[in-house]
């Protein structure tokens, strides 16, 4: 059996969630089908080599092309109906290609489409298709656009470009994958009865707790992430909210922050106190989740599931989480997670578990039972079943199935959709004349010309080195935001 994976990036050596989950359903394919991947990346980075290393041992080929990045389609960027603008920093000409001479060269079995990034790609195979939703991409810019400070409008824009698109990719797959079934219920309605399976998101079967579990916690974990949005505007509310009081209740307690990628230039810096320890990312996570910490889970956004959850009750940390933080997760409050949903209660729950050694000890040790349903040699058997029942399916079909016919009015019903749609409404009425989205066109594509793309990263290699320096003494925290707000107002522009 042959298989085609179309990835958004390349999935090794796994960086964060997203990551994680790619590399996990890519082994669990190659287990009973020959796996070739066509990646979005940079050909000639370093980890790219490594990739190719790593994946050749499972027998599993890679390809890396580069993206083209946004381009006349994007320069409007109040017209709804469209791609959405994450689908363009996906484009790669490069990749389309290369896809075209595989398909005419070789026959696959199905193709493999991970995120609705790269179902740009899904019309050159005629075979069966899966799609894998780490989230519903529309409902999440949604809830976005109602929790940020800033820019929610490009949110609601973003989830009405997705919405558009997602009527219209309306069966384009044999089958959606999602990690949880409140994802299933958001997309079902839309997609048919049957259209959607529940893969849950899964963890190493080799994370474990450490041999001595009976300990207090030392330091609050905020671990994930650092450029994804909703990580980003969780750090920052524990840091102005919650840090301070626990910081004058709790002397001996402090915070680690662990995850790979840049934060934006929008969000604050992390504050500088002793206490405060920015490790970025970790290669081997497993050393921190075994330590006397307790991971701290504030998000007000979710969709899919929280990989990093699931690993801290493997390695027998307790949790701190909002209820968005442990969705799709079948997690009990008080059994396997302390609940927290305000600044006051996230401070209550770290303090009692900073106190009270036996409480941080039954946490640790339920966690990793809870855990076990989702190691990935749980989940593998599961991933297979679906795939052999699309191939049966097409196989007996044969041909693309129709577009199902839309349940009467059970899409319209759905309550996060109606008030994501008067969301939509209300933006469209007050939507810029023509004059202003003409010149916000103009400094949008001259934003791209690549005299100026070149000056933004020649500006943000400076304020890296400038930030090394400040932690050294140099450069202040003042200066710092000065310059990302330059950078920022440039980068919005019109």
């Amino acid at each position: 059996m042959r298989a085609l994976f179309l990835c958004p990036n390349v999935p090794f050596p796994p960086h964060n969630g997203g990551h994680h989950r790619n590399l996990g359903l890519i082994r669990a394919l190659a287990r009973f089908a020959s796996v070739e991947i066509l990646a979005i990346g940079d050909p000639g980075d370093v980890r790219t080599a490594e990739a190719r290393e790593h994946l050749a041992t499972l027998g599993v080929t890679l390809g890396v092309y580069a993206p083209t990045g946004p381009g006349f389609a994007e320069d409007d960027r109040e017209d709804l109906e469209r791609l959405p603008d994450a689908a363009a920093h996906f484009r790669s000409p490069a990749l389309a290609a290369e896809l075209d001479r595989r398909l005419a060269a070789t026959s696959f079995d199905f193709v493999h489409v991970e995120e609705l990034v790269m179902a740009q790609y899904a019309d050159a195979f005629a075979g069966a298709r899966i799609v894998d939703r780490q989230k519903v991409d529309w409902a999440y810019h949604g809830a976005m656009a109602r929790v940020v400070s800033k820019g929610s409008n490009d949110h609601l824009r973003e989830a009405a470009r997705f919405l558009w698109w997602e009527r219209r990719l309306v069966g384009a797959f044999d089958r959606i994958l999602v990690p949880g079934e409140g994802d299933r219920l958001l997309l079902e309605p839309l997609h048919g009865p049957g259209s959607v399976s529940v893969v849950p998101i899964a963890i190493a079967d080799d994370l474990a707790p450490p041999a001595a579990v009976a300990r207090r916690v030392d330091y609050a974990l905020l671990y994930g992430a650092r450029d994804y949005g909703p990580n980003v505007a969780a750090q920052q509310w524990f840091f102005e909210e919650v840090w301070p009081g626990l910081r004058a209740a709790a002397p001996a307690l402090g915070a680690k922050v662990v995850g790979s990628g840049r934060p934006p230039l929008a969000a604050e810096p992390t504050p500088r106190d002793a206490r405060v320890e920015v490790l970025g990312f970790v290669p081997r996570i497993r050393e921190v989740l075994q330590g006397p910490g307790a991971l701290v889970v504030g998000v007000q956004v979710g969709g899919g599931a929280r990989t990093k959850i699931l690993e801290a009750l493997a390695c027998g940390m307790p949790v701190v989480s909002t209820a968005v933080g442990v969705e799709n997760l079948g997690l009990v409050p008080g059994r396997d997670f302390l609940l927290a949903e305000t600044a006051a209660e996230t401070a209550d729950a770290l303090l009692r578990l900073h106190r009270d050694p036996e409480l941080s000890a039954a946490l640790a040790r339920e966690g990793p039972r809870r855990a076990d349903a989702f190691r990935w040699s749980r989940v593998s058997p599961t991933v297979e079943a679906i795939y052999r029942d699309v191939l049966s399916q097409a196989a007996a079909r044969g041909r693309r199935r129709a577009a199902p016919e839309k349940p009467r009015g059970a899409m319209d019903e759905s309550p996060e959709l109606a008030r994501l749609m008067g969301e939509l409404q209300a933006l469209g009425r007050r939507g810029a004349p023509w004059p202003v989205r003409a010149w916000r066109r103009l400094a949008r594509r001259l934003r791209r010309s690549a005299p100026v793309v070149r000056a933004e990263a020649e500006a943000v290699r400076l304020m890296d080195a400038s930030l090394e320096r400040a932690v050294g003494g140099g450069m202040g925290d003042r200066a710092l935001r000065a310059l990302g707000r330059v950078l920022r107002a440039f980068r919005r522009g019109g």
